[in-house]
């Protein structure tokens, strides 16, 4: 037998386990919620690598790219998003470009 699980506090009731313990429990009264091991936890809304570097690129396809790739044995986290951020200055200039229309040739 346990020892630990013999005394009861208040508002708690045995449990028998299979070794023939008896295991104290809490009760299923208002107020007194069990705190196990993650077992009634919300779980968080997840937020992209994209969204925490505020970039509009997809930052984890990149750091996938990297890996498959095998361009090195290792990445570091920032890698990808260097990357991202560099993609994402080149397309905005490519499209500043694009708005302001053709250059003349006379002008060059």
């Amino acid at each position: 037998m346990c020892s630990r699980f013999l005394t009861s506090p208040l508002n708690k009731k045995p449990r028998k386990l299979r070794c023939g313990c008896l295991q104290i429990v809490p009760s299923s009264e208002p107020g007194m919620e069990a705190r196990g091991a993650g077992g009634s936890r919300e779980r968080k809304k997840a937020v992209s690598k994209s969204i925490k570097a505020g970039l509009q690129f997809p930052v984890g396809c990149i750091a996938r790219f990297l890996k498959k790739g095998r361009y090195a044995q290792r990445t570091r986290t920032g890698a990808p998003i260097s990357l991202a951020a560099l993609l994402e200055y080149l397309a905005a200039v490519r499209s500043s470009e694009e708005a302001m229309g053709p250059k003349d040739s006379s002008e060059i």
